[in-house]
């Protein structure tokens, strides 16, 4: 017979994918409709022409577009364990929630976008600070915006000897995105011992509320269904750029 014992909490892992991005609560349309957004003016200054040349107009600005997913956690349990298991579905959904979202943005708004400045592609960066020198110097070369560094655990322990207080020595910040995968720009997969690390302008992540604890019981069959459900939309602004890292 099994019996049910109360315990203390357990500790949830720290993922900060949702603490350092743009989230926009409680949003409406964007949920369902990739939206089409105008971004600010950006590149360099130009060179005055010589006499009797024409100078250059910038015309149009960049747009950008979002893309469009969801997540969601269920379970299907018998009635004894009573309505305790929609705040269980819903606690669970919550704590994996940073990870499944930086997941999908790194496979469907950062690789699609990303230029792989890796200088032998295939090749791992090993040594920590000429990987975060290259990202950096990409990003100053192509934007007049700041970036911030981004990878998962394994990415972040490579260069950790090139990074103090989650910051680079430019001052570029750095944070943990545990949900990125293996599989980097143009589906090129890490290798072991490396993984990839990017470089980014603001990610921005509209996001629905996860709905009302949301179940259905079935006394016949005692059964309860438990649902928590969310809609996203996510972009990512002016560039991207990623460097495979790795210990040989």
């Amino acid at each position: 017979m099994t019996f049910k014992l109360d315990i203390p909490e357990l500790p949830a892992v720290v993922d900060g994918f949702l603490d350092h991005v743009n989230v926009i609560d409680g949003t409406g349309h964007q949920l369902f409709n990739e939206t089409d957004y105008q971004l600010p003016l950006d590149g360099f200054n130009l060179d005055v022409p010589a006499e009797g040349e024409q100078k250059v107009f910038d015309d149009t600005l960049d747009e950008n577009t979002t893309t469009l997913f969801g997540a969601y956690r269920g379970m299907d349990s018998p009635l004894l364990l009573g309505e305790d298991t929609n705040g269980m579905v819903h606690a669970a959904y919550d704590r994996a929630e940073s990870y499944s979202v930086g997941r999908k943005v790194q496979t469907l708004v950062l690789n699609p976008a990303a230029v792989d400045i890796t200088p032998t592609p295939g090749t791992p960066v090993t040594n920590p600070r000429f990987a975060l020198g290259l990202l950096e110097q990409w990003a100053r070369d192509t934007s007049t915006f700041a970036g911030t560094i981004s990878g998962n655990a394994l990415a972040l322990h490579l260069v950790e000897d090139a990074v103090k207080g989650m910051k680079t020595i430019l001052g570029t910040d750095v944070f943990l995105a545990s949900g990125y995968g293996s599989t980097g720009p143009d589906a090129r997969v890490a290798g072991a011992g490396q993984a990839w690390l990017y470089i980014h302008g603001r990610v921005n992540v509209w996001r629905s509320p996860r709905g009302k604890d949301t179940h259905a019981p079935d006394y016949r069959a005692n059964r309860n269904i438990a649902l928590a459900e969310g809609l996203y939309a996510a972009s990512v602004d002016s560039f991207v750029a990623a460097v495979l890292v790795g210990t040989n």
